[in-house]
């Protein structure tokens, strides 16, 4: 699947510029003027240095460019940090899909964005 994502769909890699390291993607795949963000993810020893925030800020521009008007993506109950930068992003919780996750059995927050000409980020 993820491989299918990367081939049909919008994926984006983070490189570290001396190495060409990767230390993050995101993919996704856009449908009319609807973007789902199926996976986001930063190298553990680089997490929480804001790769994660520039990933999504990238993605999100290039969507608004693109004339996208909303982006979804469902995100792990349990995964705090996510769901926090999801949220100064201006995402909002609309659902959640009981059990979606395995490795453990977890459900997941549906979330939506409303993409606008500008990024809307609630940044405190």
């Amino acid at each position: 699947m993820f491989y299918q994502e990367i081939k049909f769909g919008t994926a984006f890699v983070l490189e570290e510029a001396l190495s060409s390291q990767i230390l993050g993607y995101v993919c996704g795949i856009q449908v009319l003027d609807e973007f789902s963000l199926t996976n986001i993810s930063v190298k553990k020893d680089y997490q929480n240095r804001g790769f994660g925030f520039q990933l999504l800020e990238y993605v999100l521009a290039r969507l608004i460019a693109d004339s996208c008007k909303y982006c979804y993506l469902e995100v792990r109950v349990s995964n705090t940090k996510a769901v926090s930068l999801y949220e100064k992003f201006g995402f909002e919780k609309i659902g959640i899909r009981k059990g979606y996750y395995s490795n453990p059995i977890e459900d997941a927050y549906l979330m939506r964005l409303e993409l606008t000409n500008t990024i809307k980020r609630r940044v405190k």
